[in-house]
């Protein structure tokens, strides 16, 4: 699970809903790829999406996904790729509400919705990983701004302490 020690500083936890994400977005890019026509007709169903611009959209998505899914595994890239997987699934998400709030029921184009199961489910799913994401980048810019803050607190751990505010002493 990508550099050993690279972000061993990141909570397991954290670590592995990143991985999480990476995981269901390189499967959703799969699932779009091997069911294409399929996704690109999920496309055409949604209402925000303007008649003629599925056949142009779903290139670029299933692309999008597949590459913030392999930048999520590289630590030089991790920070970016959360961020564009959290912005990523928040258009996906405004997207689904917006049809299921005006009573679309038709298949999402989501992740195996393709295939297994379509339905509402998919945006409680995208809320779950846009929490995972957004969580994630905010854990790896802790962590870097942690390590180049130039501190060193006495212990000798990365993290410094908040300052301490200054006691001052009335003389008597």
């Amino acid at each position: 699970m990508g550099v050993p020690g690279a972000d061993s500083r990141i909570p397991l936890p954290t670590r592995l809903g990143l991985y999480l994400v990476a995981t269901v977005l390189f499967l959703a890019g799969i699932d779009k790829i091997l069911h294409y026509s399929g996704f690109v007709n999920a496309l055409r169903s949604y209402s925000v999406v303007p008649v003629g611009w599925a056949d142009f959209l779903a290139l670029p998505v299933i692309g999008l996904e597949l590459a913030i899914a392999v930048a999520m595994l590289l630590p030089a890239t991790r920070v970016a790729a959360a961020t564009g997987a959290a912005i990523l699934l928040v258009i996906f998400s405004a997207a689904l509400a917006f049809d299921l709030w005006f009573g679309n029921k038709e298949i999402c184009g989501c992740w195996f919705s393709l295939t297994v199961a379509p339905g509402g489910w998919h945006l409680f799913q995208n809320l779950v990983l846009i929490a995972l994401a957004t969580t994630g980048c905010h854990e790896l810019t802790r962590d870097r701004r942690s390590r180049h803050s130039g501190f060193v607190t006495p212990s000798g751990s990365e993290n410094p302490p908040y300052p301490k505010e200054a006691k001052h002493e009335e003389s008597a």
